[in-house]
């Protein structure tokens, strides 16, 4: 089974659900998406403000009492709307306010781990980085939260026993006892429906079912705390949704990072083949780190063509040799290594430099960058890179080539530029440029 939240900040949260298949495994049901578009065999299901109430949804889509009771429904591979409306998600009015925090706190830190939710997070008061992935802490937050929704599907007393219910029959609670004497034990019997979960689990902790062991022990704790009235301690340290145990804010943006007067002239300097793409490299990744050290280099705005372009000639380098001299193209090489050659095999993309024309992993980039509020754009179209654009850490292949991108753009209008290009492209063709190289 799988459910996705999609935020939509300061207007609404949606959740998004797709079950896959009815198996006795443990999933991950529901999560917190960015604005993005969603496949047309997906539904959505609209979760309005306050933006508490999609961390509720969230936690209770996900609880594993939830997953058991809507296993009984799902006899094929999807979950119709028709089904998931019968199921029992909790309303709202279950919720005390201390209760909302709890949940909340869990599932923002589950959910936060990159900047594309950052808005999302803002909304709900936490202003720091995206949350560190740790797969210990994230277990201990699933396991606080499905203990905390079995005390809520399951209610009992302070002596343990089942609560009753509004229009409980006498016979219907003798059935319920026969079957499960306390609440405790129908949550020990719900444990045993998942084989796959408690399979993988001993396979890992030398034959002990470890998440129902913490799951009931938090159980435990937490019908502990509602009997003597003190409050449950978690078991997180630091606590869920600390700021300890997130990533810091990246470092703001220099107005205008210092670049050398003209990188041309340095590559003399630079070793053979320092600036080759690294082997595993996706071009998707290649994308995004141009645009984020194109955008570094120039320090403001910036109509996007220029930004465009500049970044084609880090993806592509054989392209450059069309802004250089003979001796540059030669050194241009030289540095860059094969994928700087003027071969055809190195320029046959040549409709991504034509503007609207399809460039997945370039578009891709953009709304990644401007989703997460890395790049603005002002009333004139032009961008800029707000405090939220993170630094690359050390890669000097890309810096490189970025520069002598950017100070190419400096000195032509895109216009010109793609001209430029085109005529290089039939001397490529025809044998002219590899011979001004070799």
């Amino acid at each position: 089974m799988k459910i996705l939240v999609y935020s939509v900040p300061s207007e609404m949260h949606c959740v998004f659900r797709d079950i896959t298949n009815a198996t006795n495994e443990r999933t991950s049901l529901a999560t917190i998406l960015p604005p993005v578009g969603v496949g047309n065999s997906l539904s959505l299901i609209f979760a309005k403000q306050p933006v508490k109430l999609c961390c509720l949804i969230t936690a209770n889509l996900n609880s594993l009492v939830f997953d058991y009771v809507a296993r009984q429904a799902v006899a094929g591979t999807h979950m119709n709307f028709f089904l998931l409306m019968q199921l029992p998600v909790l309303p709202p009015s279950f919720y005390s306010t201390s209760l909302e925090e709890f949940v909340s706190q869990r599932v923002v830190e589950l959910s936060y781990t990159a900047l594309d939710l950052a808005d999302f997070a803002t909304e709900l008061g936490f202003e720091n980085g995206p949350f560190c992935w740790d797969e210990e802490r994230r277990f201990l937050l699933r396991c606080e939260l499905d203990a905390a929704f079995f005390h809520l599907y399951l209610p009992a007393e302070a002596s343990g026993d089942w609560s009753p219910t509004e229009r409980e029959t006498p016979e219907n609670r003798s059935r319920l006892k026969a079957s499960f004497s306390t609440p405790r034990d129908a949550v020990d019997y719900i444990m045993d429906t998942f084989p796959i979960v408690k399979r993988k689990d001993e396979a890992k902790w030398n034959g002990e079912y470890r998440t129902k062991r913490v799951i009931l022990e938090i159980y435990d704790a937490m019908a502990e705390a509602a009997r003597t009235g003190i409050p449950y301690q978690t078991r997180l340290s630091p606590p869920p949704a600390d700021a300890a145990v997130a990533h810091p804010w990246p470092v703001e943006m220099p107005q205008q990072a210092p670049t050398p007067p003209n990188p041309l002239e340095e590559l003399s300097a630079v070793a053979n083949a320092s600036w080759e793409t690294p082997l595993g490299v996706s071009p998707d990744n290649v994308a995004l780190f141009t645009i984020i050290e194109v955008m570094r280099l120039i320090g403001g705005a910036i109509d996007s063509e220029r930004v465009r372009v500049a970044a084609n000639l880090v993806r592509s380098p054989a392209i450059a040799a069309a802004f250089l001299d003979e001796g540059q193209a030669a050194e241009w090489v030289r540095v860059v290594g094969q994928d700087a050659r003027p071969l055809p095999s190195n320029v046959i993309q040549i409709s991504r430099f034509q503007q609207g024309t399809p460039d997945l992993p370039w578009a891709d980039a953009v709304k990644q960058l401007k989703g997460s509020g890395a790049i603005v754009v002002d009333s004139n179209g032009k961008w800029s890179a707000s405090s939220k654009l993170q630094l690359l850490p050390e890669q000097d292949w890309i810096r490189g080539r970025a520069a002598v991108a950017v100070q190419l753009m400096s000195e032509i209008e895109p216009l010109v530029a793609e001209r430029k290009i085109l005529a290089f492209i039939r001397s490529v063709e025809d044998g002219t440029a590899r011979r001004a190289v070799s």
